[in-house]
């Protein structure tokens, strides 16, 4: 009797597990670096530059697809806090997995948010 009882709690917290991590449904967006990207979104990249003529630093966030494509864009501006000095850096985050025939398969941003 407990141990049905164990049983039952074990395969609940199991299908509980399962539903939560589900992908969402279809045309939710997921996050680049805090901004909105459309639902065929595999990667992120983020360049910050200084402007110019060196006053503006320059954020631009892209949305990228499975052919390295950028498919959204998200571009903010702050004061320079480098001076008369320029400055870039770029990030990329993104995910893929090695199928067993060897391909590389992406997996949507939207989906490593859950």
């Amino acid at each position: 009797m407990l141990w049905d009882k164990v049983l039952f709690f074990a395969i609940c917290v199991v299908l509980l597990g399962i539903s939560t991590s589900a992908p969402r449904s279809k045309g939710e967006t997921g996050l680049c670096f805090g901004f909105p990207c459309p639902e065929m979104t595999v990667g992120c990249k983020k360049v910050r530059r200084t402007s110019d003529d060196r006053t503006t630093l320059v954020e631009t966030v892209s949305c990228v697809n499975d052919k390295g494509l950028s498919i959204q864009n998200h571009t903010k501006s702050s004061p320079s806090p480098y001076g008369p000095q320029f400055f870039q850096t770029a990030e990329y985050e993104g995910t893929y997995r090695v199928t067993k025939d060897g391909r590389n398969e992406y997996i949507k941003i939207k989906d490593l948010n859950n």
